[in-house]
Order: structure tokens, then sequence, then C-alpha cells
């Protein structure tokens, strides 16, 4: 049986292997800070959660995969993540 993702107050993203990139560092910096606005001072955060940013030149639009202990966001380019982020955010936080 597949566990789901919950994000909470005492959700802590780690961003896994981020590429030297501004968009990228856009990217993880608004998904760090739309999840603390989100659960902002409910508790101190002590739940890891994994991000990975997937660059897949293939990749037709962009997509965000809950896993159990991580997201991970695929799209084709780095501006495609930064949309993908805020699409992330827009609907599910």
């Amino acid at each position: 049986m597949a566990k789901n993702l919950v994000l909470s107050r005492r959700t802590r993203l780690e961003f896994v292997d981020l590429l030297d990139d501004e968009r990228l560092e856009l990217a993880a910096n608004e998904l760090d800070r739309l999840v603390m606005t989100r659960f902002a001072g409910k508790t101190d955060p002590d739940l890891a959660v994994d991000v990975f940013f997937e660059i897949k030149e293939k990749a037709k639009g962009f997509s965000v995969n809950a896993l159990e202990n991580s997201l991970v966001f695929t799209a084709p380019t780095s501006l495609e993540i930064l949309y993908a982020v805020y699409d992330f955010a827009e609907e599910y936080l």
C-alpha cells in the first residue's frame, strides 16, 4: 500500500542536487516560502521532504509527482519548473 505525501506545519523542505541555475534557485526559494507561509507559526518543522527539480528536455510541459517523502518537479526548462512550483502551490497549499 502506497503512502501519501502530507505537507504540514511539521514539514521541512530539503532540496536535493539543486543545479546552479537562477530560476531553479528562485523556484526553491518560492516553494520554501509558500510552504512556510501556509503553515507559519504552528511549530518548528521536523519532518523532511526531499524536493527534486528534474530538467528533461523531451518532457511535454511540466509535472509534479508526490511520493512518500519527496516531491519531484519535472519540466523541459528551469522556467517551467518555476511555473510548476506556482501551479503546485495554487492547487495544494
